[in-house]
């Protein structure tokens, strides 16, 4: 028992849960989004699936998620721009609102509403 309960409080220092992580990101980040206005312009969406990400032509293999209470970050694994391997990518999605998230790339942040109709 006592065991047990050092396990839970080792994995929830500082909102760091691995499952969680994933599980926040299914629950909440799935979808299509773009800047405000944008969703027409294939070079500006931004798609999150459960296996993958895509930031306008950059794919990335979603691989490590880490809940950050109620943001999560994401590790990236076989990255690809235009067809050309490219070093993997750690992204850092906060709900704002229900249509709305704060995407942080690791060089900048952008926030992006949900596009209709995905």
């Amino acid at each position: 028992m006592i065991l047990t309960i050092g396990a839970i409080a080792m994995m929830t220092i500082g909102g760091l849960v691995q499952d969680g992580g994933r599980e926040t990101y299914l629950s909440y980040f799935q979808g299509t989004y773009a800047q405000s206005g944008q969703c027409d312009q294939l070079t500006t969406v931004w798609t999150f699936s459960p296996r993958e990400i895509t930031q306008g032509q950059l794919t990335c293999e979603t691989f490590k998620f880490t809940d950050l209470n109620g943001a999560v970050r994401i590790e990236t694994r076989n990255c690809s721009e235009g067809g050309k391997a490219v070093p993997a990518v750690t992204y850092r999605l906060d709900l704002v609102s229900t249509e709305v998230i704060k995407a942080f790339d690791g060089q900048q942040t952008t926030m992006l509403r949900q596009c209709p109709g995905f």
